[in-house]
């Protein structure tokens, strides 16, 4: 079947058929960070448990292919559902002071790596500022691993909401809280929540993005840079565990490419408190898109490629003295119209870790793909873990091991262990991206590889 008229037959599905569990009102909100075990403030029962931490970390620091030594305070303040996060780092070198932390006034809002007001089984709101990471709206057909982090000394402070009344739920986010970025949010309705119908799960997702800075960079363009989509989902059979059938499908246009449609179905897994504990979900589905229309247009990636914004390929070997260098990926208006698969799942034990991936394969050869992998893990000891990785310009069902873009590719390596009470090792490592200093004004914004590692000794202080 051709792609666009496998695009017409999703797209008519878009209007029938997909599944999500029949407790789906009982489900917690899991908007954003709202269940970040690194961030929610710990529970017992329904009761609250606060968390009140300093820490003093020192160490070397590599970042932009130079060793230097950095000093810094963390906190990490917790008052009922009030939680607050803050670092200010200091780096300095013998040869080359870095002067990236503090070169412009909004450097001081980048201290911030959260102000939350935490959801509760009897509140269900929940109010994020800070650095968005990892952002799905619906089924991520259109939002699905969006964040402000992809070019870390260029990192805005975002916001997220979520609110749930009765059966319709509320979500929302902002990428700058100076209205200089995207910005979307979804609806969604369930209106047989709670009733004793089978199919009281039956979900309509509604959501849009768009961008403000694309729109402001644009004039007076009528091609608008948005996009909006909807999701349908149906119950079919099961109870503590709920599998059946799903469609999303979603427009966008003025995001760099012609525009149009894309669309997705398949099938839906969800499992809510088994045994207690575990709160899983899993999809694997058949996705397809039209000519110029990037797959999950806004990911990790988005604000180092949006507009004319362009990765550009860090690896010269191949390159002759004097050529360009090209830009990594596929440009959207390259883009031709395909399809591929799906699979993903996402695991919650308690409230101490995660774990969830996603990959979309293209089928055909195009490098429009991605992967992405997430874990986090928290205990009262202070023991932090994150592992977060994601990969674009996959271009086939094998890309998980060649055939990738290396320059499309981003992780994020975190940890503290305590060996003390107060005495604690940590790491802070990234891989993402850096302006280029040397393009001219009439040149778009150009974005090379950057590597950061910090290994650290530190004392904290809890109360």
């Amino acid at each position: 079947m051709r792609p666009a008229a496998l695009l017409g037959v999703l797209a008519a599905l878009t209007l029938s058929v997909c599944v999500l569990s029949p407790r789906v009102s009982a489900q917690p909100l899991t908007f954003g960070h709202a269940l970040d075990p690194l961030e929610a403030p710990a529970r017992t029962g329904f009761a609250q448990v606060n968390r009140n931490e300093v820490m003093l970390r020192g160490g070397p620091s590599y970042i932009d292919d130079r060793w230097r030594l950095f000093g810094g305070l963390e906190a990490r303040l917790e008052a009922g559902r009030l939680g607050l996060g803050l670092e200010i780092p200091g780096r300095t070198g013998i040869s080359s002071a870095y002067e990236e932390d503090y070169d412009e006034l909004y450097d001081l809002a980048r201290r911030l790596l959260y102000l939350r007001l935490s959801p509760t089984p009897t509140s269900p709101l929940y109010v994020r500022l800070g650095p968005l990471e990892r952002l799905r709206l619906g089924s991520g057909l259109l939002v699905d691993g969006f964040g402000t982090t992809a070019a870390w000394e260029e990192r805005t402070v975002g916001a997220e909401v979520a609110v749930r009344l009765g059966g319709v739920t509320v979500q929302g986010f902002l990428e700058d809280l100076r209205l200089d970025g995207l910005v979307g949010g979804a609806l969604v309705l369930e209106p047989l929540g709670r009733s004793a119908s089978r199919l009281q799960g039956i979900r309509l997702t509604l959501e849009g993005a768009y961008d403000l800075a694309l729109d402001a960079s644009w004039g007076d363009s009528l091609d608008l840079p948005f996009a909006a989509g909807a999701t349908l989902q149906v119950p079919l059979w099961g109870d503590a565990l709920a599998v059946g059938p799903y469609a999303s499908g979603a427009y966008q246009q003025g995001l760099g490419g012609e525009g149009g449609i894309s669309a997705e179905v398949g099938f839906d897994a969800t499992a809510v408190r088994f045994v207690d504990l575990i709160d899983a979900h899993a999809r694997v589905g058949v996705f397809a898109f039209d000519d110029g229309v990037p797959v999950t247009p806004f990911d990790a990636f988005y604000p180092v490629q949006r507009g004319t914004n362009r990765i550009i390929q860090a690896d010269p070997f191949f390159q002759e003295p004097g050529d360009p260098r090209r830009p990594a990926g596929a440009a959207a208006d390259a883009i031709e119209a395909g399809w591929g698969l799906l699979f993903a799942f996402d695991v919650r034990l308690g409230e101490s870790f995660v774990l969830a991936q996603t990959a979309r394969l293209p089928v055909g050869g195009q490098r429009v793909g991605h992967h992405r992998l997430h874990a986090a893990y928290g205990t009262e000891r202070g023991l932090r873990f994150r592992f977060a990785f994601e990969r674009g310009g996959l271009n086939r069902l094998s890309s998980f091991f060649e055939g990738f873009d290396a320059d499309l590719t981003m992780l994020v390596f975190d940890v503290d262990y305590p060996i003390s009470p107060r005495l604690l090792v940590s790491m802070r490592s990234r891989y993402g991206f850096a302006a280029l200093p040397e393009q001219g004004p009439a040149d778009p914004n150009s974005y090379i590889v950057e590597r950061r590692f910090e290994p650290s000794l530190g004392l904290r202080l809890r109360f």
